[in-house]
């Protein structure tokens, strides 16, 4: 949209028109949705809807039917015509300037690198590839040409279980042995290698012994960053159709359990960097303290470097500090100076 010359307004106030961006492959992200939705159209009143949810468009306008109109994923072009239709666009001879890939919405210093859409995979907890269609992969050059001299040591793997017969039920690959093997190749090709990945708690069928065989993997896999989901039943999914649905207060359980066992592997892991001297790339300055992120830290996922009474530091430069203290998931740190 700032492509064709429209401005980007921080406030519903500010804004002629209100676009949401939804997602719809959990409940509780529906719900969420449909909430932003709600309160876009309580405080603007000119929404347009976007995004996967957007492919369930009887879904919100039962509940909203003067929304001013709903797209869905990926559709851009039918967006835009709704955009143009309820708000015409001024002309700017400057736009036809930019670049082929657009103009980034986040930070200066930092930006993120579009490979794909959609997916081949057919799990059979997840409806993308209904909702997203298949996979389109950008031309690898393009991604290279991007990402040349820029990337991290930082690989983000959904490995959603360790089971064997549970990851055959979710139609992922199963065998979690040369999981194991792989991370730790991967950790001898690169020390300071970090890992992120999901979990599936809850799946339908998952006993108590396959849960506690989950949990021994995390224990030996002692990855840098996990999230974990509580299973949702979604629409449209073939694993709704599984026997011995587990019940919500056990997805509960488990799901406690699992944060709690991570939450120590987290601070473990901190605890050791403790009088270490770190790159950091600092993303915002206050009075008493910077905030920022190592080579380990993806931007609003995971933990920040928190540096005491910052001299000279600005957002989207490079600073040297030691670690100084760590808790579960955020370091704090004091800045190195030169001797020079």
């Amino acid at each position: 949209m700032r492509s064709e010359g429209y401005a980007i307004s921080p406030s519903y106030q500010d804004a002629e028109l209100v676009v949401v961006n939804t997602c719809g492959f959990i409940d509780s992200a529906v719900e969420e949705s449909l909430d932003a939705i709600g309160e876009a159209l309580s405080e603007n009143g000119k929404v347009i809807v976007t995004g996967c949810l957007g492919a369930k468009k009887e879904v919100i306008l039962a509940k909203y039917p003067n929304v001013l109109s709903v797209t869905g994923p990926q559709a851009y072009e039918s967006m835009m015509q709704a955009v143009y239709q309820h708000l015409p666009r001024s002309q700017d001879p400057f736009t036809s300037l930019l670049p082929p890939q657009g103009i980034k919405l986040t930070p200066r210093h930092y930006a993120y690198i579009k490979i794909a859409e959609g997916c081949n995979h057919k799990c059979s907890f997840c409806i993308i590839p209904s909702m997203r269609g298949k996979l389109q992969s950008r031309p690898i050059g393009d991604v290279m040409n991007e990402a040349e001299g820029k990337l991290l040591p930082y690989l983000d793997i959904p490995l959603q279980h360790a089971n064997a017969r549970i990851l055959k039920l979710m139609k992922r690959p199963a065998d979690s042995e040369n999981n194991l093997a792989r991370i730790t190749a991967w950790r001898k090709i690169c020390l300071e290698l970090a890992l992120r990945s999901t979990f599936i708690v809850g799946f339908p069928g998952e006993t108590e012994q396959e849960f506690s065989e989950l949990l021994d993997f995390l224990q030996q896999a002692q990855l840098e960053r996990v999230g974990c989901f509580k299973y949702s039943a979604v629409e449209g999914a073939k694993a709704n159709d599984l026997p011995d649905a587990v019940p919500e207060e056990v997805k509960q359980e488990r799901y406690e359990r699992f944060m709690a066992l991570q939450a120590k592997i987290s601070a473990d892991k901190l605890q050791a960097k403790i009088g270490k001297t770190l790159q950091v790339l600092v993303d915002e300055v206050h009075a008493d303290h910077a905030v920022g992120r190592s080579s380990s830290d993806a931007p609003e996922i995971d933990g920040q470097v928190i540096i005491d009474n910052p001299v000279g530091l600005k957002a989207g430069e490079f600073a040297q500090v030691k670690v100084s203290a760590a808790d579960t998931y955020d370091l704090f740190a004091e800045q190195v100076y030169s001797k020079s």
